[in-house]
């Protein structure tokens, strides 16, 4: 089961599909990974990007947290019936959250920038799954419409704890912290 840890919907629960296609971060990662945010950075965040979403837990917890919106990316059809039903459990206004249903990543892009009334995100929440380099091809594609990010915007990348850290263009290393199999690696723009 996941809870969310902090802000208005702490302790509200979130389903999350059967099986293993989808790896909800834990609550000890994402309570860790606000900390760094809100506590050690003084970064408070309004509109949130969080690609390949599965449950929205990085999104809804983000939102919980004072965020004013949240764009989540996801293509697992099962992954998008319990984002939505989530979303639904939560009464999260259109508003505030909105999905893109896509396993398209090189299209990512173009239909971000459709999205006037959700960007320049400030927050960008990017947990693939692991060992596939799929964080540095989103980052690439989504990179080629830099009007949607804010200039100081911030990066979250989610990696194995023995994955290499990809080199991003436009995004400067700032700090990574391991959590137990995975690690938060934060960049900024």
């Amino acid at each position: 089961m996941i809870r969310i840890s902090g802000g208005r919907f702490k302790g509200q629960t979130l389903k999350a599909p059967e099986g293993k296609g989808t790896r909800p971060t834990s609550a000890a990662r994402r309570e860790a990974l606000f900390n760094m945010l809100l506590n050690g950075m003084g970064f408070v965040p309004e509109r949130v990007l969080d690609l390949f979403a599965g449950t929205g837990a990085l999104g809804i917890e983000a939102l919980s947290q004072g965020a004013h919106s949240c764009v989540f990316v996801e293509a697992a059809p099962e992954a998008l019936l319990c984002l939505r039903q989530n979303f639904e459990r939560l009464a999260l206004s259109p508003q505030e959250a909105s999905v893109i249903a896509s396993n398209r990543i090189k299209e990512w892009g173009e239909k971000l920038a459709k999205m006037k009334d959700f960007y320049p995100f400030d927050l960008i929440l990017c947990d693939p799954p692991y060992q596939k380099g799929l964080s540095k091809r989103a980052m690439d594609v989504i990179g080629k419409v830099p009007e949607i990010f804010t200039e100081d915007a911030v990066l979250v990348l989610e990696l194995a704890f023995d994955e290499d850290l990809p080199t991003l263009d436009g995004w400067n290393f700032l700090k990574e912290r391991k959590h137990g199999q995975g690690k938060l690696c934060l960049f900024s723009r």
